[in-house]
């Protein structure tokens, strides 16, 4: 637990957790795995 709290600064909350899921199942849908550059694309919108 004291990793966490370490990491916590990087204010990972559970919406953003569920959001990113949701990103992953939808491109698992799509048949494909998301390059780095749509990867930093959707973080750059968070």
């Amino acid at each position: 637990m004291k990793s966490l709290k370490k990491d916590s600064r990087l204010r990972i909350t559970p919406t953003r957790l569920l959001e990113a899921s949701e990103n992953v199942k939808g491109w698992h849908a799509g048949g494909r795995i998301p390059g780095l550059d749509e990867v930093q694309k959707s973080q750059e919108r968070v």
